[in-house]
């Protein structure tokens, strides 16, 4: 009778482990930026000058579990000398700063985990 309840205790931990997909690996997801593209004006004031980009997780496998929004990415920008974007750990991330003007799209990169996605800005 001891083994009964003690295989009995097991069966939550057990079902647990297998419901959790044991055998998925839930580091093979990707990220997307969104907005995919934006357009600000650099001669307003802020907010006028700034978008707010966030990164998103896209093809989570079957069993993982994760929020729609990716906590906080590395950013960069491709026009430096017009755009400005933050990094920094807090409720700014992602904001990117119109500082003058561009001569096109440039293309904003979020990198989280060892992935990147991109998306376009443009500054008027």
């Amino acid at each position: 009778m001891s083994r009964l309840v003690s295989l009995a205790g097991l069966c939550p931990l057990l079902a647990l482990c297998c419901a959790c997909g044991s055998n998925t690996d839930c580091s093979k997801y990707s990220i997307a930026v969104s907005p995919s593209s934006a357009t600000a004006n650099s001669a307003a004031a802020a907010p006028g000058n700034q978008t707010q980009f966030l990164v998103q997780y896209k093809n989570t496998p079957s069993g993982c579990s994760y929020s729609q929004v990716v906590p906080q990415a590395d950013w960069t920008v491709s026009d430096t000398t017009d755009i400005s974007i933050s990094s920094a750990k807090d409720g700014t991330n992602g904001t990117a700063t119109c500082l003058h003007t561009t001569s096109g799209a440039a293309t904003v990169t979020a990198s989280y985990q060892g992935k990147t996605a991109t998306a376009q800005l443009t500054c008027q």
